[in-house]
């Protein structure tokens, strides 16, 4: 479709902090396992770079994911396009970035 090849990605995995990067770890198998194109940073650089990643590899959302919101059981999730930043809870989110 058009739109897939928009997309490049429809999900890059932004973690705030080490314990939110082990979880985008887990959490980035679980979503690739799930039939959802993903990626994530490893570099541990601040949000507005990994953003600006995001843009560049063209990926549909951001999912950000920092200590708040592993105590919470969400991620953020960021349409690129829209800029409209969305909680989902993370059983959710391979659903949710599907749609």
């Amino acid at each position: 479709s058009a739109a897939s090849d928009v997309y490049k990605r429809q999900a890059f995995l932004c973690p705030l902090g080490a314990s939110a990067r082990d979880a985008c770890v887990t959490l980035l198998a679980q979503l690739r396992e799930s039939g959802v194109s993903a990626d994530m940073d490893y570099t541990g650089r601040k949000l507005k770079a990994m953003l600006e990643q995001a843009d560049r590899i063209r990926a549909r959302n951001a999912v950000i994911l920092g200590d708040s919101e592993l105590a919470e059981g969400i991620a953020q999730v960021r349409n690129m396009t829209t800029k409209e930043q969305t909680p989902v809870p993370l059983k959710e989110l391979a659903q949710a970035l599907l749609m």
